[in-house]
């Protein structure tokens, strides 16, 4: 967390860091998802 408050190029507004779990699979979905969006199809 320090290098990212080190190398951050802007102010540090209210950001929300803390971990949220999320299931591998829907991961996996958005994943794809973006592969998709980005291939034009």
């Amino acid at each position: 967390m320090d290098t990212l408050h080190h190398c951050w190029q802007i102010p540090m507004y209210s950001i929300d860091l803390r971990k949220i779990v999320v299931p591998l699979a829907e991961l996996r979905e958005r994943q794809e998802a973006m592969l998709w969006a980005e291939a034009g199809y």
